[in-house]
């Protein structure tokens, strides 16, 4: 039968059967459910073709709340395809990401994102306030026509946990340009503080290309030891430039330390003179008799062979 309850309340346990209509005015009527709904909503939508929407609560092992936002919106899926606008990512984990013509940039230092497998199509990686870390723990390429890493007045770091950072890898013969703007600056290749190699590699062994081309001066960064004593030892470590200034008076000798890597160059030259400053050929350094200078700016080049410094030429000037 067809029927209409107003104002009605109803207890117990009550089925109702085929169309129901509840309220007929939005605005002003209310529905107020005070019990648990156990089993699925089903909207069968604006057009009756079958096709409906299941709202399920799933089988849930803990109460959970879900709160509808004050907005119309429509809702994300964790599967479904999507354009999201407006939103803001906290400390997101993406993989998987292609970005094309947008801007990835943190705007407080507390900000991170973690993205992994990135590609990077014609954009701007940028931190407006902090320092921009890109890092990979196995590879990282940066590869494209153009890709531009500006920090402004920050930092920009890039670095590799345990793989390889690739710049250009590919079989193109393009070049890479490094600081060709027109202001000076500094360019720093294993900046760190622990005792760590850098290797800049270039063509392979065994092939007509020189290993690296260096067009313009190369100059050393000069670390002045000074030997106030006989028998002085000078470190050297990762230095490939150093300036030996004798204070002894009289006759002086001195030795000096290990080289880091098979390979090593390193120059000294007298600095100050004294009087008589002596490098011995004995120990770990290899030379073709003594080296005695007998005034300021006289000079020794060596390598290392991994277990002695070995002479390459010498200059009393």
């Amino acid at each position: 039968s067809v029927g209409t309850l107003t104002s009605a309340t109803v207890s117990g346990a009550t089925t109702l059967n085929g169309a129901v209509d509840l309220g007929d005015n939005v605005a002003l009527d209310n529905l107020t459910i005070n019990a648990e709904i156990q089993s699925d909503l089903v909207f069968e939508g604006s057009n009756v073709n079958g096709v409906a929407i299941t709202l399920s609560p799933g089988a849930g092992t803990v109460a959970n709340t879900v709160t509808l936002p004050q907005a119309t919106t429509t809702l994300v899926g964790d599967d479904a395809t999507q354009t999201l606008t407006n939103k803001t990512l906290t400390s997101p984990a993406i993989n998987s990401a292609t970005v094309e013509g947008g801007t990835i940039g943190n705007t407080t230092p507390a900000t991170i994102a973690n993205i992994d497998n990135l590609r990077l199509d014609g954009n701007t990686v940028s931190s407006t306030t902090g320092n921009l870390t890109i890092a990979a723990n196995a590879v990282a390429d940066i590869d494209g026509t153009s890709v531009t890493l500006d920090a402004s007045s920050n930092t920009v770091d890039i670095n590799a946990a345990a793989g390889a950072i690739n710049v250009g890898n590919n079989a193109n013969a393009q070049p890479i340009n490094i600081g060709t703007g027109a202001a000076a600056r500094n360019i720093s290749v294993g900046n760190n503080t622990v005792n760590s190699a850098t290797t800049l590699s270039g063509a392979a062994a065994n092939t007509a290309n020189t290993s690296a081309t260096i067009d313009g001066g190369l100059t050393l960064t000069n670390f002045s030891a000074t030997v106030a004593s006989s028998g002085f030892n000078v470190v050297i470590e990762n230095r490939s430039f150093r300036t030996i200034d004798d204070t002894h008076a009289g006759a002086t000798t001195f030795t000096i330390g290990n080289g880091n890597k098979q390979g090593q160059m390193l120059v000294l030259a007298i600095g100050t003179y004294s009087g008589g400053i002596t490098l011995n050929d004995s120990g770990n350094v290899n030379l073709a008799g003594n080296w005695t200078a007998d005034s300021s700016g006289d000079t020794i080049s060596l390598i290392w062979t991994g277990s002695n410094w070995v002479e390459l030429y010498r200059s009393n000037n």
